[in-house]
């Protein structure tokens, strides 16, 4: 059957709002980027790659036809590669330019290859028709499991992650598009085929023990770092990891809240990190004290019942929901504790409960608003809570604890720091050890 070339474009709701975060996040990334690039004697080559990365990353997003899908992903990969090695002459650079290459390859070939099986079964190569034939016929494993390798070596998902944590010798604004734009595209990749997800429940469970997995390791690594950029990195590991837990909780809908919010506070932390690493640090450890505790507490409820209120997720409500619930309360309490650590005056009390309470509420209506808006794709699909979801949320819940009441003088606390720094590390060859090794031409 010839493929039909009509249609490679449509808007809808979803590729409405991505469009719009990325399209915000690149403008104000390309307005910093002209000043921190002046002077570069590959200033003209930098722009037309980093247009051609947003250009592509849009046209991807709004593809209607698998054909320009798998193009334009490729194409935008391709384009970000080349701007990660924009110093060809530095051989770190390189070397970290081909790891994301090789990495980001493979998940080109797997979404080809899935969108391949797609054509071949339901006889059309538009993202629509293909959708609606799965809603009544069966979906093959194969095609879920394709796609889930591609999303996953986008966002450096465990066992994916070390391409990202070797990519810090990109030039400030690469780094910012990267993180706020590009590794998120595997999030919108499941968001967009979610329907395919949903027919075979335990690809739902796998995201969610691959998302927790890496929202653990990604937090314990950054809690070992003094490298600005390689924490940010870190970060957005476990990021990537908490958005895909939501897809596994048939919670697309919120993931794709988290990618908003990721995306313009990731490109902000990158922009300004250069400041940030000549400011003088002062810090302060979060207060454990029984009176903090207690206020975090009231906080933690209040963010949660704030956040169930506005995006209409009931706190007894007995599916996955309850867990976005929760770690709404987890985020409230972190944020009094957060603003505590500043004074202990009347008012920073009373700062503490009132803020996160209306940050939980905010970010429920956000949900809220996104899940409405896109109700005509079906991408808010609770599940049945199980065994798999409640020891996930326990480890989350516990390594939260831990972080909170950990003491540094434990022997063993010792060598899992080591281990851990250890673990973190970029690739080798992607480290200039010498000052030599920093040849900028």
């Amino acid at each position: 059957m010839p493929l039909d070339w009509n249609g490679l474009f449509d808007m809808d709701a979803l590729s409405i709002i991505v469009s719009s975060v990325v399209a915000s996040i690149a403008a104000i990334i390309f307005g910093f980027s002209r000043r921190y690039m002046r002077g570069d004697s590959h200033v003209n080559r930098f722009n037309a790659f980093f247009g051609l990365t947003v250009l592509s990353v849009l046209a991807m997003v709004n593809a209607a036809h698998l054909a320009a899908f798998v193009l334009f992903w490729a194409l935008g990969n391709f384009a970000l590669v080349q701007l990660m090695i924009h110093k060809r002459s530095w051989q770190a650079a390189r070397n970290a330019g081909l790891l994301a290459a090789m990495n980001l390859a493979a998940g080109v070939v797997t979404l080809a290859g899935a969108s391949y099986l797609m054509y071949t079964d339901a006889q059309s190569a538009h993202i629509t028709t293909i959708l609606a034939y799965y809603i009544t016929n069966p979906v093959p494993p194969s095609v879920p499991l394709l796609l889930i390798i591609t999303a996953f070596t986008q966002s450096a998902i465990w066992p994916f992650h070390r391409w990202l944590l070797s990519s810090l010798n990109s030039p400030t604004p690469v780094s910012a598009f990267m993180h706020a734009g590009l590794i998120n595209a595997g999030g919108f990749l499941l968001a967009r085929f979610a329907p395919l997800f949903l027919y075979h429940n335990y690809f739902l469970t796998a995201l969610f023990v691959f998302g927790v997995i890496t929202a653990v390791l990604g937090t314990l690594y950054k809690l070992v770092q003094t490298d600005i950029k390689r924490m940010l990195a870190s970060s957005t590991m476990a990021q990537m990891g908490f958005m895909i837990m939501q897809a596994g909780l048939g919670l697309f809908a919120a993931g794709i809240a988290h990618y908003c919010y990721h995306g313009l506070f990731k490109a902000y932390l990158f922009l300004v990190s250069g400041s940030a690493a000549q400011s003088k640090s002062i810090k302060r450890h979060l207060p454990t004290s029984p009176i903090a505790l207690g206020v975090a507490l009231v906080a933690g409820l209040a963010g949660s019942y704030g956040f169930s209120f506005m995006s209409k997720r009931l706190w007894g409500t007995c599916d996955t929901s309850l867990i976005l619930v929760i770690f709404a309360g987890v985020g409230a309490a972190q944020l009094s504790l957060a603003i505590l650590s500043q004074c202990s005056t009347a008012l920073t009390f009373v700062a503490a409960i009132i803020v996160p309470a209306f940050a939980g509420a905010t970010y429920g209506y956000t949900v809220f608003l996104i899940e409405n808006y896109l109700s005509g794709l079906g991408l808010m699909q609770p599940q049945p809570l199980n065994a798999i979801h409640m020891a996930g949320t326990a480890l989350l819940l516990a390594g939260w604890l831990f972080m909170l009441f950990r003491r540094y003088k434990c022997g063993w606390f010792g060598a899992a720091y080591v281990r851990l720094l250890n673990n973190s590390q970029p690739n080798p060859c992607t480290i200039t050890t010498t000052r030599n090794g920093y040849n900028f031409q």
